[in-house]
């Protein structure tokens, strides 16, 4: 009887497109049906095919990442049929490297990760709350894990092709969930007519989130405009641009569209360094058209039919005004948040407790109604984790940063030159958003981190520079 060697089994066509077609059909049922029971079958024939090769595993985790927010029907503890692809993923990662006899690759800058959870141990005992600690720990070491096992995964590929495929179905993944969040805005109303509110894609729970999903493609999005050729292909990412930029200003999120506009202000300014003669201005080109979409948004009927400018405008001239209050909240839980690391400069009130401790804190002078999170990433590791661990997590930044440029400087291609810029600024427009918003624990950015890992590493070896 014929043995079949899995190890060795190549994926096929015809594999891919299986693994597509029922992880799209799981999509569907989330999107459409909202039928848990059919969705956990689905899934569950999908991570049967997909164990067979790593690859197939990758495009499962690459396919499902739009559900990365989105839980079960039932509340299975907040997961949802992403975590647990996940989860099954990392623990497939841990069982290969129990039977190579725990032996790891060098994996860059990741190693900085176990730095930032031996940070985090003290301040887990020194709270009384040891199981939100607890919690707020194994939700942390979840993304961590599933970086350092994608990490593995496409390393041992060392394929640049395949790197390119992954961000490419990233970028019209989000486009597509752009484009549905825009419909299901308009599906009951005609397409110009006003509306009120925020527009967002339904399974991401909170429009700030999802904006900054969006943010992580767009730089992606610009660098491939810039580095593909061709007429059509310049088309096709000109039109994802646009796509995604729409996206964000209809969900009125004045964090998500300040950073979307240093994002364009970033890539103008490498374009007019980088081009020649009267090609330079290309780049203020490409700033003109944003500003005059801006322009034609605010002060033409159309764009006022279409987009709610009075919220937004509203929304921008209060941040600045300083009678917003949302921002008034914010400076109140900045205050709370200072009091805690007053109290526990060291090792913090307790890693993932900022919630429960934070009427012992709040006082009586303060009042931030029913606000308690502190939307700023880098204030929470302080106040939860102090100096030990809001340190671990600045070296660990910097580090990140200090490698990812100074590979793309080592970088010659001048097309994967620019998808690797693409990396560095999305990676660093996650990073700028998390100053409003708590995403220390999201998958999205330690996976689009793990990207930029793989591809500054294989531009160090030399490997982008040549043929796949």
């Amino acid at each position: 009887m014929m043995k079949i060697d899995l190890a060795v089994l190549r994926p096929t066509v015809i594999g891919h497109a299986i693994l597509f077609l029922l992880t799209a059909l799981g999509l569907t049922i989330v999107a459409v049906l909202h039928e848990a029971y059919l969705l956990i079958l689905v899934g569950g024939m999908a991570f049967l095919l997909a164990i067979i090769h790593p690859r197939f595993r990758l495009w499962g985790l690459i396919v499902l990442m739009p559900l990365v927010y989105s839980g079960l029907g039932f509340e299975l503890a907040g997961f949802g049929l992403f975590d647990l692809y996940a989860i099954f993923f990392i623990l497939l990662f841990i069982l290969r490297k129990f039977y190579e006899g725990l032996r790891f690759d060098r994996v860059p800058v990741l190693g900085w990760t176990a730095i930032m959870l031996v940070a985090f141990i003290p301040s887990l005992l020194n709270t009384k709350h040891y199981g939100a600690s607890l919690l707020g720990f194994l939700r942390f070491l979840y993304p961590i894990m599933l970086a350092w096992a994608l990490y593995d995964v496409i390393w041992q590929q060392r394929s640049v092709k395949l790197i390119r495929m992954i961000l490419f179905v990233f970028v019209i993944e989000t486009v597509l969930i752009g484009l549905y969040g825009i419909y299901d805005a308009y599906a009951n109303r005609p397409l110009f007519s006003a509306f009120i509110g925020r527009i967002q894609f339904g399974l991401f729970p909170e429009v700030n989130y999802y904006a900054s999903y969006m943010m992580l493609a767009i730089p992606l999005a610009y660098a491939f405009l810039l580095a593909e050729s061709g007429r059509w292909r310049k088309l096709l990412f000109l039109s994802a641009l646009a796509c995604l930029f729409f996206s964000i200003v209809l969900t009125v999120s004045r964090s998500a569209m300040a950073t979307m506009l240093a994002v364009f202000l970033v890539f103008s300014f490498y374009l007019f360094r980088k081009l020649a003669g009267v090609k330079k201005f290309y780049s203020l080109g490409l700033l003109a058209a944003l500003l005059t979409v801006v322009g034609l948004t605010v002060f033409t009927e159309t764009g006022r039919k279409t987009v709610d400018v009075i919220a937004l405008v509203h929304r921008v001239q209060s941040a600045f005004s300083g009678r917003d209050v949302s921002f008034q909240q914010r400076l109140n839980i900045l205050e709370v948040a200072t009091r805690m690391v007053s109290a526990h400069p060291v090792v913090g009130v307790g890693f993932g407790t900022f919630e429960r401790v934070y009427n012992d804190y709040q006082g009586s002078s303060l009042s931030t109604l029913s606000a308690r999170s502190t939307h700023n990433t880098p204030l929470r590791m302080l106040a939860e984790t102090g100096v030990l661990g809001f340190l671990a997590g600045a070296v660990f930044i910097v580090c990140l940063i200090s490698y990812l440029v100074s590979a793309w400087r080592i970088v010659i291609s001048p097309y994967w030159r620019t998808l690797l810029l693409g990396l560095i600024i999305s990676v660093l427009a996650y990073l700028l958003l998390s100053l409003t918003l708590d995403q220390l624990t999201d998958p999205p950015f330690w996976m689009i981190t793990t990207l930029a890992l793989v591809a500054a590493t294989l531009g160090r070896e030399g490997i982008l520079d040549s043929p796949d």
